[in-house]
């Protein structure tokens, strides 16, 4: 049977109610000319017995009105949101893998990053099929491409104008990190909730996530294996909203190539979080990559945590002037970590000036208690250690770059 979708619980229902014996099927379709080519198919099958449902495959697993226990395998057409389709199939194998198997269908071709990603989420297999043209007139708009489904939400909507400031680290273990997680907290406390963005973009060190005592990111994972840039609903999946007010975007939570992001990907998620957040912090990998410059063309600042040593300073000088040559009206500044600001300048601090090309602008004074104290608890110093010197100095730095607020 075919059935409209309006009374969506009810219909469910009545679909998976099966008679025993052959394997059952639920055919899901939000189009009439998909769902009659597939409930062909499936007639002319007589090893199997099943119905059928016109409606979206996300919408009648959300619903809970299926008695999944009496189906076999869910056959369903891919949606125009990757993720959505994603998450709901996660959700039915949570509940009855031991039994449950799916079969998405797209109606046009789809990439290779596109199909594994739904392989990845559990999906038994993905099949590609031509749009049935009885009824075309009438029936919906069939599902689009992969490129299509993942459109960047940049496209066709204006920019809200979010303030984005990059941290890059002239080494690893310069504390860029830290610093990206604590100034963020220190703008939450003078903003409202949901605000501010942290993103970590240090896909295969990136440990926002442990400072922040939170998983990293299934969704990230997700979106890098679809290799396309993020849909609309992208960022209300992904984006976890912090004890603090922050809003943030972990690390993948499987360890993948720093070239799995491209530029177009990158473009697309940072235009979506201009167009949500106020401030976005972004904190980048040590390499400097082919994404990174999208991220700097859309950067109001970038900030360059580093320390006193030789080849720290010399490796600041060589970002900034990598910056300096494709963004020259961008303002950078460099963030000194582990020393406090001295009274007077020593000669090393004047020659270390000298050679990055521009002033040393902030200190933080190095707390190595408060710090280690702060990784172990998943908790910034922010938060844990508000009167620390490292944590009056964030607040010092926070002020002196957006002087607004």
């Amino acid at each position: 049977m075919s059935i409209a979708q309006n009374d969506i619980e009810q219909h469910v229902a009545q679909a998976v109610m099966v008679t025993p014996g052959l394997p059952q099927v639920l055919i899901i379709a939000r189009s009439q000319s998909v769902l009659d080519t597939l409930s062909q198919e499936m007639a002319s099958d007589t090893n199997v017995q099943g119905n059928t449902l016109c409606a979206s495959f996300v919408d009648v697993v959300a619903c809970g009105g299926a008695n999944w226990d009496l189906v076999n395998f869910v056959v369903f057409e891919i949606s125009d949101d990757i993720l959505a389709d994603l998450n709901a199939v996660r959700r039915l194998y949570a509940e009855h893998a031991d039994r449950l198997h799916c079969v998405a269908v797209s109606t046009t071709p789809m990439t290779e990053a596109a199909k594994a990603s739904y392989l990845t989420a559990g999906v038994a297999e993905v099949l590609v099929m031509g749009a049935a043209r009885d009824g075309a007139e009438n029936a919906p708009t069939p599902a689009p491409a992969a490129e299509e489904i993942a459109t960047s939400v940049a496209d066709g909507l204006a920019d809200a104008g979010g303030d984005v400031t990059v941290v890059l680290r002239a080494r690893g273990g310069a504390g860029a990190t830290t610093v990206a997680v604590n100034l963020a907290m220190d703008m939450a406390a003078h903003a409202k909730p949901g605000e501010i963005a942290l993103i970590d973009l240090d896909l295969q060190n990136g440990s926002i996530g442990l400072a922040l005592d939170l998983a990293d990111s299934a969704e990230a994972t997700a979106l890098i294996r679809a290799g396309t840039p993020p849909t609309a609903g992208f960022l209300d999946h992904a984006m976890v909203r912090h004890s603090s007010g922050v809003d943030v975007l972990t690390a993948p939570d499987v360890f993948v190539p720093l070239t799995a992001m491209t530029s177009d990907m990158i473009s697309g998620l940072i235009q979506a979080l201009k167009m949500r957040y106020a401030h976005i912090i972004v904190d980048l990998p040590q390499a400097v990559l082919d994404w990174t410059s999208p991220v700097l063309a859309e950067a109001a600042r970038v900030l360059i945590v580093s320390d006193m040593s030789v080849p720290s300073i010399k490796r600041t000088r060589r970002l900034t002037d990598l910056i300096s040559e494709e963004h020259m009206t961008l303002p950078i500044r460099t963030v000194v970590n582990f020393e406090k600001r001295p009274m007077m300048p020593s000669q090393v601090h004047k020659e270390a000036a000298h050679l990055i090309g521009r002033p040393l602008d902030h200190w933080l004074p190095n707390e190595p208690r408060a710090a280690r104290r702060a990784v172990d608890m998943g908790v910034p110093m922010r938060l844990s250690a508000k009167r620390s010197g490292a944590t009056k100095a964030i607040s010092a730095l926070r002020k002196s770059l957006f002087s607004k607020n």
